[in-house]
Order: C-alpha cells, then structure tokens, then sequence
C-alpha cells in the first residue's frame, strides 16, 4: 500500500487552475465539507496513488498567486514487532493499516498495549507490551507446627493444599490457586484445636472406651449394651473437625438374644431379634419337627417358646 504525504495543506480558487498532469487516478473536485466555501476552495484526492505521481503541484490563482504542494506517493512498513518471551502476536504483517492483537502465554500478564495498528506515518500507534510471568506471594513462611502445606509453586496456576494434625481442625479453604492477578485464590486457613463435648451414655448400655470430659478431634468412642438389649444406630463415633460427634448416640433397646442351639434350620440366624420380631424352624427331609414351628421375641426380651427339636421319621 502506498501512502501520499504532503508538504503542505493547499486552497485553489474556482478560477484558473494550472498543474502537473498525473494519471487519472488524479480526481479534483469543488469541497463540500459544512463549514467550507465551495467557491473559493478546491479538494484534491488521489485514490490507487503510483509512485510515479510523486512530485511538485502548483496552483495559480486569477490575482497571480501561485501555491505548491510536494506531494511524496511511497510504499510505507512499520518495523517488524520483536518477539519477546511468551507474546504472540495475532497477525505478522507490517503494512499500512495492518492491526494487530497481542496476547500471552497461559500462566504471564500483559504488560502494555493489548492491540496496535500501522500507522501512515510509518509507525505502531502503540509500543510493543511485554509478556510478566505473574507470581502470587511465596507461601512457605506461613506454615508452622499445625499448619502443613504442600506448595506446588508461585506461577498462575500453582496449588496450595493445605492440612493440620490429628486433633486440629482447618479453618479456610483446603486448597488455593495462584490467580492471573497475582493473589492466591482464598486467605491462607490456620488450624484450630478440636473439642467434642463428653456424650452421654445410652441406658441399658455402657461405654467401652474411656470416659473423658472432653475429647480431642480424632477420638473415638465404642458403645455397647447390656444383656437382652440390642443397639440401635452406631456403635462407633468418631470426634469431627467441626467439633460435632460423626453420628448421635446409639439406644440400647430391650431384644432377644439368639434362640440357642437346634438341630432344626432358623429362618434367619442373628445376634439380636427385635421385639415382636419372628423365627421359623424346619427340619431335613427324613426328620420331623416337634415343638412350635413359630417362635416370637416377647415385649421383656424373652422367646415364645422353647426352641424346637427334629427328630427321624425312620422306624427301627
């Protein structure tokens, strides 16, 4: 693309008009613009200029006065953008009018203009920006004997991930990430000791492991009921970081141990048998079952009946 630069800004009467003849890519015309007298004032516009159009333009007016124009039609470039470290640049030609978008790599800021266009004067309408490796604050001088970090780093990107001891409780988020901004995703967290209130213990049931005022986070405790009482719900609890209990303390309720040996087949085999729960017996084939079929756990934890027996339908 060529470029017509002018010496200077030039008027022409409506009146005699004399110049150097150029090709006819040379069109005049009377000015149009709000503002401007068309009678006294003459435009000039060359369109698809050719170097060949270069040179001196003189204009005469009736009074004699004579104007000229130096009129330079040439090739214009920018300089070629360098490349720094992580800018890419959207577009690699440097003529006349030619926009370009810069960016950078994943992980870096950009440090200047985002874009810049080739101006006719031969230059960037901006300086090339440089590409910063973004870093967040070094996190390595904020642990201490309860706080435990694994850092993978301080580029954008990076990970923080963050734990306390047994009996400690994080206070924050457990992970963060090194943002394009320079700052850590969330405040770094701290560790907070952990303290479950003493539970009480279930009627009818005792507890297995030692009794305390308070426990620390990580204990845990293991219930158990007296004879003919079954528990209902956990057994096991353990001291959370958020200071609660993993679950509410079991019932012990009244229930019926298993019947007892029998040389018939139980219709379900447990430890404990809730009340009003029911068992059914059978014999093998060849045997014949004497005592009730149908045994049922009684509201004070007592079966039925006494547990059936079989015996051989063989005679002799």
């Amino acid at each position: 693309m060529y470029v017509v630069t002018m010496g200077v800004n030039i008027k022409l009467t409506k009146s005699a008009l004399h110049m150097k003849e150029v090709n006819y890519f040379f069109l005049v015309g009377w000015t149009n613009e709000a503002g401007r007298d068309p009678q006294l004032e003459y435009r000039l516009s060359i369109y698809h200029a050719q170097k060949d159009d270069s040179g001196r333009f003189t204009c005469i007016t009736p009074m004699g006065h004579r104007h000229s124009v130096d009129i330079v039609v040439a090739a214009v470039h920018c300089p070629e953008i360098p490349i720094t470290a992580g800018l890419n640049v959207s577009n690699p030609s440097t003529k006349l009018d030619t926009e370009v978008v810069f960016l950078c790599r994943e992980g870096q800021t950009l440090i200047g203009a985002e874009e810049a266009t080739c101006l006719p004067s031969g230059n960037w309408s901006a300086e090339p920006p440089i590409c910063r490796v973004t870093e967040c604050p070094d996190l390595s001088n904020v642990t201490n004997d309860f706080l435990q970090a694994k850092i993978s780093g301080q580029t954008v990107g990076s990970r923080a991930n963050f734990s306390c001891p047994s009996g400690y409780g994080l206070r924050g988020e457990m992970v963060l990430q090194c943002l394009d901004t320079g700052q850590w995703s969330a405040p770094v967290p701290y560790c907070e000791e952990v303290i479950c209130e003493s539970p009480e213990v279930p009627k009818n049931g005792y507890l297995q492991s030692s009794n305390k005022d308070k426990y620390r986070g990580g204990d845990v405790l293991q219930f158990a009921c007296d004879a003919n009482h079954m528990m209902d719900g956990q057994n096991i609890i353990v001291c959370q970081e958020n200071g609660r209990w993993s679950a509410s303390v079991p019932k012990c309720v009244l229930a019926c141990q298993f019947p007892g040996p029998s040389d018939a087949i139980i219709s379900k085999a447990d430890y404990f048998y809730r009340i009003n729960e029911t068992v059914t017996f059978e014999c093998k084939d060849g045997f014949e079952l004497r005592g009730p079929k149908m045994l049922r756990c009684l509201d004070d934890g007592r079966w039925s009946s006494t547990t059936p027996t079989c015996h051989s339908t063989r005679k002799g």
